[in-house]
C-alpha cells in the first residue's frame, strides 16, 4: 500500500513540469462491450491511425459525471511512442478514454512501470502478463519503431528468464480480445528467434511472405491469396526449431504461448517431406486458429494433414490448397474427398506417365471440351501470315497432327473429371502441332485457367488477337526461334490479360507502312534474350516503352541493333513507374551509342553489361533516377578516371557485384565513393583488383558488411591493415590470393568460406 502511494506521489511530481502530455480517462460502464471500438476489433494494424484519438467514449455516456480515474503520460519521459504524437504541441493535454473493460487504471500502472524500467526484465511474467501488455499497446496506438522493437526483444527475453512462472502457470483457454496484426506477430517471432540465435536465412524467410509469392508466381489462379496474414514455412525452418528444441527444453513451451497469442489465418508449407519427429509440432496451438493451409511441392501429405486434423479435433480447415505434392496413400483422390472442409483446390503433380490423344481419337472422354483449341489451331494452320522460318510455305501445305497431352494416368483422369464440388482440381494440359503449343490448367474440367501460347520456329506476320476468345484470356507467351514482324509486336500489346512474355532466338523485323502501338497496362516481365533486330530498331524502342506496368526487364543480346535504351529513348520521357528489376546486357560496339535509361526512377535490382567503356557507369547512375538501388551486377565493364564518384549517390545500395570481366584502370574500388557519406552495403564481389589504403579505410567503414568476395588482389599496404579491415566481416571469400596462406587462415579462421590458394613466393 505504502509502495504503491509512493511511485503515484513521484508518478504525479514528474509530470507537473511536463511540456506535453496524454491523459488517459478509466471509466466503469454496464454495457457488455464498446460501442465506437469493439473490444473484439482493437486491431494493431500495419498502417497506423491518422491520429491519437479519443475513440473509445461510449455513445450517450456522461463523461463530466462519471466516476473517472486519470492517468497523465508525460511524453517526453515515456519511451514507447504514441501514432503521431508529434501533432500534440507543447502544453497541451491530450485525453484518451479507455472503458476499464478494455484495461484498468491498476493494469496501466503495471504496464507504465515495466516501460519506465526499460531495459530491465520484467519480473514474475507470465502468458496472462504478457496479453495484457499487448492489450494495452494495441488499444493505445503505440507505434512500432526502434524503441518498439527493442522493448518486445525486452518482453521475450523476460520469457525466457522466467520459466519457473510459465511452467507454474496452468494453460487456461484465454479468448484473445484484441487480435495482435500478423505484420506484428511475424516481427514477434523474428526476435523470438533472434534470442534463441536462429540463422539469418530463416530468419529472412520469416519476415514476410515474399517467398511463398515467388514460388508460386508463376501460377496465376484466383485462390493464390497470399497475404501476410500466411505464415511461410519449410523444412528449413522446421529443422532449425527442431535443433533449439534439442537445446532450449523451454523453447517449445514459449512458442506454443506466442502462437496462442499471435495466430495466423494461414500457413503455407513449402517442400516438407513429413516424418515422425515433426510429430512434435503437434503440441504447438498454431494449426488451431488457421482458417487456410498451403501445401506446395510436399511429400507425405496425406500424413501431414492427418497429424493437423488430430490438433483440431472436429473443427474443420476452411480451405486446403494443394500444389504439386506427392502422397504417401496410392489414390490421393479418393482420400481427399474423405477429408472435412468448405473448400479445396488441388493441382496435380504432373505425372511421369503423359495420356496422349489426337484430334482423330475416337475417344470421346476429353476431345470435346478442347474443340475450341483444335478449332483455333486449325485456323492459324491456313493462315498465309504465319509461315515456316525461311521458308515461303505455310503450315496449310501439309496435314499437321494436334496433339493432347494430359500429364496425368488416363484411370486418374475419370475420378478428378467426377469429382463433387467442393473439391476443385487442377489439371495440367498440354495442346500442340508443329509449330504452337497451348498449355494450361483446367478447373475441374470444364474452365480453362493460366493459359499459356508458344510459337516455335516460325515466321509471324500477322495474327487478329481481337477476335479470338483464347488470345483474350493468354496470361503468358512464349515466341522462340521465329521470326516477327512489328505488326506482331503491336498486335501483343492489345492481349488484354498477358503478364508474360519471353523472346528467345528471335529476329525482329519492321514490317512496311505505319505501325501504331497502343500502350498496354498488363505485361508485367518481358524476357528478350539472344535475340537481334534489322537495322531500324525503332519498332523494338516504341514497342518496350508502351509496356508502362513493366516491373521485370530483361534483354541479352549479343547482336548489334538491340540497344533500345539510347539517346532518343531518353527524349521520350518516359518513365517506368513500377519497374523495379532491370536486366540489361547488351554487347557494345566501338561505333555503338552509349545507353541513357530515362527516368527510370524505382529500381531496386540491375544487372548491366557488356564490354562498355570507361565512364559509362557515370554517366548511368551518376543521375538521382537509380538512387533508390538496392542490388547493382556489372558484367564485363571497363571502371576508369572518368567514372569517380560515380556510386556516391548509391547510399541504398546493399549488394555490388563486378564479374571477373570488369577492369579497375587508373582508380580505386573506393574511387567510386564519396568518403563523407555512410553506406549500407552488406555484400561486395570484386575482379582482380589493386587494394591502396583508402580502399581498405573505407571498407573497414561498412558497418553493415557481412560477405565479401575477391576473385584476386595485389596489396598497395600493409597486411595488417587489410586483416584490420575486414575484422567484423562475417564471411570470405579468397578466390586466389599472393599472400602468406598461412597467415590467412590464422586470422579469419572459421570466416573463410572460399579459399584457393595460389603459391607465388616471388610476391611474398
Amino acid at each position: 500500500m505504502i509502495i504503491g502511494l509512493i511511485f503515484v506521489i513521484i508518478h504525479f511530481l514528474t509530470i507537473i513540469s511536463a511540456q506535453r502530455t496524454i491523459a488517459i480517462h478509466f471509466y466503469e460502464s454496464c454495457k457488455s462491450k464498446v460501442t465506437k471500438f469493439a473490444i473484439n476489433d482493437c486491431n494493431f494494424p500495419h498502417k497506423y491511425l491518422d491520429s491519437v484519438n479519443e475513440s473509445f467514449v461510449e455513445l450517450g455516456l456522461d463523461l463530466q459525471n462519471a466516476n473517472l480515474k486519470v492517468f497523465i503520460i508525460d511524453l517526453d519521459t515515456f519511451l514507447l511512442k504514441f501514432f503521431n504524437e508529434e501533432k500534440i504541441l507543447e502544453k497541451q493535454q491530450h485525453n484518451i478514454y479507455i472503458n476499464e473493460i478494455i484495461f484498468n487504471y491498476q493494469e496501466f500502472a503495471y504496464f507504465y512501470n515495466i516501460v519506465m524500467n526499460f531495459p530491465y526484465l520484467i519480473e514474475n511474467i507470465n502468458e496472462s502478463k504478457y496479453r495484457l501488455i499487448f492489450r494495452i499497446m494495441i488499444t493505445l496506438n503505440i507505434k512500432d519503431n526502434k524503441f518498439f522493437e527493442e522493448f518486445i526483444r525486452v518482453l521475450l527475453a523476460s520469457l525466457l528468464f522466467n520459466t519457473n512462472s510459465i511452467n507454474k502457470c496452468s494453460v487456461v483457454e484465454i479468448p484473445n480480445i484484441c487480435s495482435i496484426s500478423a505484420y506484428i506477430s511475424k516481427k514477434i517471432i523474428v526476435e523470438l528467434f533472434k534470442l534463441y540465435f536462429f540463422t539469418e536465412k530463416t530468419l529472412k524467410k520469416l519476415e514476410n511472405i515474399s517467398v511463398a509469392v515467388k514460388l508460386t508466381d508463376d501460377l496465376n489462379l484466383d485462390f493464390l491469396n497470399l497475404n501476410e496474414n500466411c505464415l511461410y514455412l519449410d523444412s528449413d525452418i522446421l529443422e532449425d526449431v527442431l535443433k533449439t528444441q534439442k537445446n532450449s527444453k523451454n523453447f517449445f513451451k514459449i512458442l506454443d504461448i506466442i502462437f496462442r497469442i499471435h495466430t495466423f489465418s494461414a500457413v503455407f508449407f513449402y517442400k516438407i517431406f513429413y516424418e515422425k519427429k515433426y510429430n512434435l509440432f503437434s503440441g504447438l496451438s498454431l494449426f488451431e486458429s488457421l482458417d487456410e493451409i498451403y501445401f506446395f511441392k510436399c511429400s507425405n501429405t496425406d500424413i501431414l494433414i492427418e497429424s493437423i486434423y488430430e490438433i483440431r479435433g472436429s473443427k474443420p480447415l476452411k480451405t486446403i490448397n494443394i500444389i504439386y505434392s506427392k502422397f504417401y496413400v496410392k489414390d490421393e483422390v479418393s482420400w481427399l474427398e474423405t477429408l472435412n472442409f468448405e473448400k479445396l483446390n488441388y493441382i496435380a503433380i504432373k505425372s511421369e506417365s503423359v495420356s496422349h490423344l489426337d484430334n482423330n481419337s475416337s475417344d470421346s472422354l476429353f476431345g470435346n471440351i478442347f474443340s475450341e483449341y483444335i478449332e483455333e489451331i486449325s485456323i492459324l494452320e491456313k493462315s498465309p501470315d504465319i509461315l515456316y522460318l525461311h521458308s515461303d510455305f505455310s503450315y496449310s501445305d501439309e496435314k499437321a497432327t494436334i496433339d493432347l497431352k494430359f500429364y496425368q494416368q488416363k484411370s486418374n483422369l475419370e475420378k478428378l473429371r467426377t469429382l463433387r464440388s467442393r473439391l476443385v482440381s487442377f489439371n495440367y494440359i498440354e495442346i500442340s502441332n508443329s509449330f504452337i503449343t497451348f498449355d494450361f490448367y483446367v478447373l475441374n474440367f470444364k474452365e480453362f485457367k493460366n493459359l499459356e501460347v508458344e510459337f516455335y520456329n516460325t515466321d509471324i506476320k500477322d495474327f487478329n488477337s481481337r477476335e479470338s476468345e483464347i488470345y483474350n484470356n493468354v496470361v503468358h507467351m512464349r515466341i522462340i526461334c521465329s521470326k516477327v514482324s512489328s505488326v506482331i509486336l503491336s498486335r501483343i500489346l492489345l492481349l488484354p490479360s498477358l503478364k508474360k512474355l519471353f523472346f528467345y532466338l528471335c529476329i525482329v523485323t519492321s514490317s512496311k507502312g505505319e505501325v501504331i502501338f497502343i500502350e498496354n497496362t498488363k505485361i508485367e516481365n518481358f524476357f528478350f534474350m539472344a535475340c537481334s533486330s534489322d537495322e531500324n530498331n525503332q519498332h523494338l524502342s516504341n514497342f518496350i516503352i508502351k509496356m508502362v506496368a513493366l516491373k521485370s526487364l530483361k534483354i541479352l543480346c549479343y547482336s548489334r541493333n538491340t540497344n533500345v535504351f539510347v539517346d532518343k529513348f531518353e527524349a521520350t520521357n518516359t518513365n517506368f513507374i513500377d519497374l523495379s528489376t532491370l536486366f540489361y546486357w547488351i554487347t557494345y560496339y566501338t561505333d555503338s551509342l552509349l545507353t541513357h535509361f530515362g527516368k527510370i526512377s524505382n529500381i531496386l535490382k540491375f544487372h548491366f553489361g557488356l564490354n562498355y567503356p570507361e565512364g559509362t557507369l557515370n554517366v548511368i547512375l551518376s543521375n538521382n533516377f537509380f538512387s533508390g538501388l538496392q542490388k547493382l551486377n556489372l558484367n564485363k565493364i571497363n571502371i576508369g578516371r572518368e567514372d569517380k564518384y560515380a556510386l556516391r549517390k548509391s547510399t541504398n545500395l546493399l549488394r555490388l557485384y563486378f564479374s571477373e570481366g570488369c577492369k579497375f584502370d587508373k582508380i580505386s574500388f573506393s574511387d567510386l565513393f564519396d568518403s563523407n557519406t555512410k553506406y549500407l552495403l552488406t555484400k561486395i564481389k570484386l575482379p582482380q583488383i589493386d587494394l591502396t589504403y583508402c580502399d581498405l579505410n573505407f571498407f573497414a567503414n561498412l558497418k553493415s558488411l557481412k560477405h565479401i568476395y575477391f576473385y584476386s588482389f595485389t596489396l598497395e599496404t600493409k597486411i595488417d591493415y587489410f586483416f584490420r579491415a575486414f575484422s567484423s566481416v562475417k564471411e570470405i571469400e579468397l578466390e586466389h590470393i599472393l599472400i602468406s596462406k598461412n597467415e590467412i587462415i590464422e586470422e579469419f579462421g572459421g570466416r573463410l568460406n572460399r579459399f584457393y590458394y595460389r603459391d607465388n613466393r616471388n610476391s611474398r
